[in-house]
């Protein structure tokens, strides 16, 4: 289920930035995350396409961001981010 709801933003993504809809800068957004909002990385993935997409959540409130680097660019664009991040449990139940 998380790997069919990736793909789907990752598709999204990659025609929104081709239409440049999304906020994207040269400046990685790492240090902003983590001194304005307390987020901290939480997963990484390269998606099909070579795309880098970073996680970043607050554990502790809740709030999470999704940052995307399209590949051999050195840009980083905003897919989303909200509140309510919670960690669910994928290991296989036996």
């Amino acid at each position: 289920m998380l790997k069919i709801s990736l793909m789907c933003c990752l598709l999204f993504f990659s025609s929104a930035v081709m239409a440049n809809n999304l906020p994207c800068g040269s400046t990685n957004p790492a240090e902003y995350l983590e001194n304005d909002h307390s987020e901290y990385p939480y997963s990484i993935a390269i998606s099909n396409r070579g795309f880098l997409v970073t996680t970043y959540v607050n554990s502790d409130s809740g709030t999470w961001t999704i940052v995307v680097q399209p590949p051999d660019k050195k840009l980083f664009c905003f897919l989303d981010g909200g509140t309510g991040w919670n960690k669910m449990d994928i290991s296989k139940k036996k």
